[in-house]
């Protein structure tokens, strides 16, 4: 997972999600993804807003192989 990459992800049970982009090089199997939206059954998680988390790359899928406009 390269830094720049837009990717989104899914919770393991499918309830949950979101989309953003990498904001770190990969390290020890994990990035920073600075969250452009969430998503889970039409809410938050708990009503949370998270603006930057800290993830296993498998939990990634790649959307486009295009960085961020800076």
């Amino acid at each position: 997972m390269k830094k720049g990459l837009r990717d989104g992800w899914k919770l393991q049970d499918g309830s949950g999600g979101g989309e953003g982009h990498v904001i770190t090089d990969e390290e020890n199997g994990k990035v920073q993804v600075a969250v452009e939206s969430q998503w889970g059954n039409g809410q938050r998680w708990n009503n949370e807003m998270h603006y930057v988390i800290w993830c296993n790359v498998t939990w990634l899928t790649p959307l486009d192989t295009m960085a961020p406009p800076a």
